[in-house]
């Protein structure tokens, strides 16, 4: 098992569980102009991790027919500051990005994704939808996580570091770093709800309760 990121996982996994269960529906439908509201946050994050856990699912099964388990994500359409780079042209920077991102340490990598020191938008296979129930949020969070804990669980012997997805922003992400990424991206987000609730109409509770 991964035990040490699967516990910062965890750990990030309960701050988003101690937000929404001070938020009211309407607070969790609260956002300005432009922006994601506190249900779109959890939303996403639930398509993010989604997401890797089928990557990672994807990689165990490679591993166990004896095939390399090494899955290349191809880029999206991207919004720079010249223009949108649509899918088709993207996908032709896939290799040349991921090779570059490779060379970047995963930990600054991570650092960089939690602290929020650049601006990044949301491929559109991870874009959220808009006004989910709050309880319904509450419970995918709590039954996502528990369905990537069980994959865990049920793979003992799979060689966790062996497993690699190419990705490229993330560049070479192994198992271990799928859940440091997931925790990561948690926390960033997290700290994208902060911002928010500050202009948002909400109870004393709820701003501790974010921070």
């Amino acid at each position: 098992m991964i035990t040490k990121e699967l516990e910062n996982f965890r750990a990030a996994r309960r701050r988003s569980l101690t937000a929404i269960r001070v938020l009211s529906q309407e607070q969790t439908e609260f956002a300005p102009p432009g922006r994601w509201s506190a249900g779109e946050i959890f939303d996403h994050l639930l398509a993010s991790e989604r997401t890797w856990r089928t990557t990672l699912a994807r990689l165990i099964e490679l591993e166990k027919s004896g095939r390399v388990p090494v899955i290349v994500h191809e880029a999206e359409a991207m919004k720079t500051p010249l223009g949108t780079i649509p899918k088709q042209a993207a996908a032709l920077l896939t290799i040349p990005m991921t090779m570059m991102n490779m060379m970047v340490p995963a930990g600054v990598t991570q650092y960089l994704l939690r602290n929020r020191l650049f601006a990044a938008q949301a491929p559109k296979s991870i874009q959220p939808s808009k006004g989910r129930s709050v309880v319904a949020l509450e419970r995918d969070l709590i039954e996502s996580l528990e369905r990537t804990e069980a994959l865990l669980a049920a793979n003992p012997g799979a060689n966790w570091r062996r497993l690699c997805a190419l990705h490229p922003v993330l560049g070479r992400v192994t198992a271990p770093g799928m859940l440091a990424m997931l925790a990561a991206h948690e926390d960033r987000h997290l700290k994208q709800l902060r911002e928010l609730l500050a202009s948002a109409p909400v109870t004393a509770e709820a701003l501790t309760a974010v921070h």
